[in-house]
């Protein structure tokens, strides 16, 4: 029996362009490409957490808003890149909220 209304499936990537993608960066030689360069970073104990490193910037910022809410009241979790080095932004937990700090 057909469906009146049946799904219309795209190829995808028919019109790849490989100039409109962005440039994948080398962060390291002997270890390769930086597939997921976005971390979090415990700034009270001055390393990365463990496990949290994401492809996605935004995916990023919702885990650590995520790891500052359950963390202790002054705790602050940061999130970077580690191509550049650079501070994307810092959640600190407070009393009744978390701060955010744009990098």
């Amino acid at each position: 029996m057909a469906h009146a209304h049946a799904a219309t499936v795209h190829k995808l990537h028919a019109t790849r362009d490989e100039a409109e993608y962005e440039d994948r960066y080398e962060w390291d030689k002997d270890r390769g490409e930086a597939m997921r360069p976005f971390r979090l970073w415990d700034a009270e104990e001055r390393k990365n957490i463990r496990w949290r490193n994401y492809a996605n910037k935004q995916h990023a910022h919702t885990a650590a808003m995520i790891e500052a809410r359950w963390s202790h009241i002054g705790k602050s979790i940061e999130v970077y890149d580690c191509r550049t080095g650079k501070l994307l932004g810092q959640y600190t937990r407070r009393v009744d909220s978390i701060r955010f700090a744009e990098g």
